[in-house]
């Protein structure tokens, strides 16, 4: 019997890396008293280690991995940097990786990347009611809908639950036990094998 396949969310995120070095700096001090905006640099295009800095964000190095954004940002000892981070769906639609240098040529993979996953998850959230609902990192873990044959979505804060059994409400809904959010992630992993819980409790009901 073939495993089925279940659909593993990425973070909707990427990471660039703001420099403030001693240049800037100086920079900022001229723009200010010319009251002209200085520019802001980051870690752009070049060698292998992206450690060429740009004003433009087209030529900033990206990167999935926010550990590896700030790991490149410890080589500039005598600056101050700034890790970013910028949505998926802005990284597709704004940025435009230009030249043909090392930075680029992986930041124009990582751009690919992003464009295949982001119709993946399009496809997959067509028949949801509440598309603006995240799929969770433990999905194959939560039961099927025993009425639309799919696996719920969370909503904000880990709430509740969603999937796609009609409209205006009339869809398996599920409210966790407690309605608190902590930027702690081993507290919201606790809510949210709570809410998991409750859902496959519903639905091991509703087969009954």
């Amino acid at each position: 019997m073939q495993m089925e396949k279940v659909f593993s969310p990425k973070r909707d995120r990427v990471y660039y890396v703001e420099i403030d070095s001693r240049k800037t700096k100086r920079n900022r001090v001229i723009g200010d008293l010319l009251e002209i905006c200085a520019d802001i640099f980051y870690i752009g295009a070049g060698d292998k280690l992206g450690q060429i800095e740009t004003t433009n964000l087209n030529e900033a190095r990206f990167w999935k991995d926010k550990k590896a954004a700030e790991w490149a940002g410890m080589k500039y000892r005598d600056a101050i940097i700034n890790v970013k981070e910028m949505s998926t769906k802005d990284f597709v639609e704004l940025i435009e990786p230009i030249g043909d240098d090392y930075v680029s040529k992986k930041n124009k993979k990582l751009l690919k990347s992003e464009k295949k996953y982001l119709r993946e998850l399009d496809e997959l959230l067509e028949p949801y009611v509440f598309k603006n609902h995240k799929v969770p990192n433990d999905w194959g873990k939560w039961q099927k809908c025993p009425k639309c044959n799919l696996r719920p979505l969370v909503g904000d804060f880990m709430k509740s639950t969603s999937c796609g059994c009609g409209e205006d409400g009339d869809h398996l809904f599920v409210s966790a036990y407690s309605s608190k959010h902590s930027n702690d992630p081993k507290v919201n992993y606790y809510y949210m094998k709570e809410l998991r819980k409750r859902w496959n409790r519903k639905v091991e009901n509703m087969k009954k």
